[in-house]
């Protein structure tokens, strides 16, 4: 469980942003990502409007097919923080129990190889997810993200996301969809890499 720092040393502001019109979790540096949990634990009057909240999620290809009523159950469950640009959101291998949907801005997912090169496996964008296989199995991450913009994220976490999986097979199809898709993307890059 992450824990959060003391008030005097916390990182955490509320802020207004314009496009999301509500007062939202913003974090910035030197708040490490290990205490993004304790940012969401704040009061629900810093997340973004519900009905924008519901709208990014139902063009979110993991959402997409979901009722107005299941929608509203994983947009109750969620929480919105800001990170500034060339924020290490988490590093591979570090502990992760939350699955990232990107608001706005934009992240980079990458390794590095034996000898210290990165190799990048892609950027997510907008109404795009990220976290899922390390919130879904509950071991480390399998890449390192990183903002390349100050971004929005909306976070689910895994207790709360597991029950719900349960209870909705068709939410638990379409995240098996994107998880085959993003391991035949990974795949592919891969190969490019080692026929160079």
């Amino acid at each position: 469980e992450f824990q959060q720092d003391a008030p005097e040393a916390s990182s955490i502001l509320a802020s207004t942003n314009p496009m999301l019109d509500s007062e939202h979790v913003c974090i910035r540096r030197p708040l490490i990502a290990s205490q993004l949990h304790g940012a969401l634990t704040l009061d629900n009057t810093q997340a973004a409007p519900k009905q924008q909240r519901s709208d990014i999620l139902h063009k979110c290809f993991l959402f997409r097919n979901l009722s107005p009523i299941h929608l509203e159950k994983v947009r109750a469950m969620s929480r919105v923080v800001t990170l500034p640009g060339n924020y290490v959101v988490f590093e591979r291998g570090s502990t992760g129990e939350e699955m990232l949907v990107v608001l706005s801005g934009r992240l980079k997912v990458n390794v590095t190889d034996g000898e210290g090169r990165e190799i990048v496996l892609g950027t997510i964008a907008p109404g795009e997810i990220v976290g899922e296989i390390a919130m879904l199995d509950g071991r480390g991450r399998s890449a390192t993200v990183t903002t390349l913009a100050p971004s929005e994220l909306l976070v689910i976490h895994r207790r709360d996301f597991m029950p719900f999986l349960e209870q909705n097979p068709k939410a638990a199809i379409d995240l098996i969809m994107v998880l085959a898709l993003r391991l035949r993307l990974n795949t592919e890059q891969l190969t490019e890499l080692l026929d160079r």
